[in-house]
């Protein structure tokens, strides 16, 4: 029986919501719904290190109401989440999510699914998780690793790659005025392009995908259609398991092992204070000017929530950056024309390391965490 916010809001019980033996009773529900009461699902890759009824509290702070129900292995929940706000016009918008466990017992993925409205996915529920940073935080996936999954999907779905289309594009792109007091530029596109033509143009742009909605036709009906967002949200309106095997794995196991990368680099006592720096490596060379090292300090000097220092601008970049929202910090260096060297200090954690990466791969150049011993064998 529907509950009185269901009823008032229009969510109708379904089984959809139920508390699934296991992430893969979960994912064969979300396939069947897809093909016969579903419209569209939306799912956000999550990273945590939080227990599942840890992370459900955590989320739940984040709105007016909320209540969770996990199942015995703590691998999948339903929340039942509530919101309300505004001063002179009141809202009120609850829904139902799914919370599962991806890539295994020990994997810091998870996702958060819902057939809910847009209201519901951004006001709702993406506000709760915005708001339980650092305890949650999203991924940042490289144009590269997009045009990968397509790829995939397309071969996935037996579909040839110019049948797969590029029906939308938000891209950031670099401003080479220098005299521009902006970094970058955003540009929505609708569009009509094959795949490898959508993304050869992105890249004679210089530009990186912001989110990219695409689709595939077979005998007249859809057989696959989503988008894909950089910080981990995907959509899917046809094709689950196409894209389950195309998409969600492969984003599940790049997001784990970017996490994991960046995990553990505090400078601490138990290892002598030693530092575990890491590379930030591009595919060509950046850094060769005077001016693309500049642009880089002022990406940093944009960075949200940040102090920064400058030590050195010229012939070496050394900026010192300390990440206000969780007190950590970290030396950035430019030593070579294709790498940035970031020495995490004393108070280091995975999620500021990994919005630092973000905020770099957004604003200046799209590039690959390497460690250390990866660099200098």
């Amino acid at each position: 029986m529907a509950s009185a916010d269901q009823q008032q809001m229009g969510f109708p019980e379904a089984p959809l919501y139920a508390v699934h033996a296991s992430p893969s009773e979960a994912f064969g529900v979300l396939a069947r719904a897809l093909e016969t009461t579903v419209e569209r699902l939306r799912l956000r890759v999550l990273l945590s290190k939080l227990s599942l009824p840890e992370l459900t509290d955590a989320i739940g702070r984040g709105s007016t109401t909320s209540k969770a129900r996990c199942n015995a292995t703590h691998s999948v929940a339903v929340l039942r989440i509530a919101r309300e706000w505004g001063r002179t016009e009141r809202h009120r918008v609850a829904g139902h999510a799914l919370l599962m466990r991806a890539g295994g017992e020990h994997s810091p993925v998870w996702f958060a699914v819902s057939d809910g409205p847009y209201a519901f996915w951004d006001s709702v529920l993406g506000h709760a998780l915005r708001h339980s940073y650092p305890h949650v935080s999203f991924p940042s996936y490289a144009t590269a690793d997009i045009r990968a999954w397509l790829t995939a999907l397309a071969h996935a779905a037996s579909v040839a790659p110019d049948r797969m289309r590029v029906t939308g594009m938000s891209l950031h792109s670099r401003i080479a005025d220098p005299t521009a007091e902006r970094q970058t530029q955003v540009g929505r596109l609708w569009t009509d392009l094959s795949l490898n033509f959508a993304f050869d143009a992105i890249s004679a742009q210089n530009a990186a995908v912001k989110k990219l909605q695409f689709q595939a036709e077979q005998n007249g009906r859809l057989s696959v259609a989503g988008h894909i967002v950089r910080d981990g949200e995907i959509g899917i309106q046809a094709g689950f398991e196409p894209l389950r095997r195309a998409v969600l794995e492969p984003c599940t196991d790049v997001a784990a092992h970017r996490f994991r990368q960046l995990d553990n680099r505090a400078r601490v006592r138990e290892y002598g204070f030693a530092t575990r720096p890491f590379f930030i490596e591009f595919p060509f060379p950046v850094f060769d000017s005077v001016t693309t090292q500049a642009r880089l300090i002022e990406v940093l000097q944009s960075m949200p929530q940040t102090s920064h220092a400058v030590m050195h601008a010229n012939p070496y970049v050394h900026v010192s950056l300390f990440d206000r929202l969780e007190e950590t910090n970290c030396d950035i260096y430019v030593l070579s024309d294709t790498r940035i060297c970031v020495v995490p200090q004393t108070r280091s954690s995975p999620t500021a390391l990994s919005r630092l990466f973000s905020h770099i791969s957004t604003e200046f150049a799209e590039g690959e965490v390497r460690d250390y011993a990866e660099v200098y064998r």
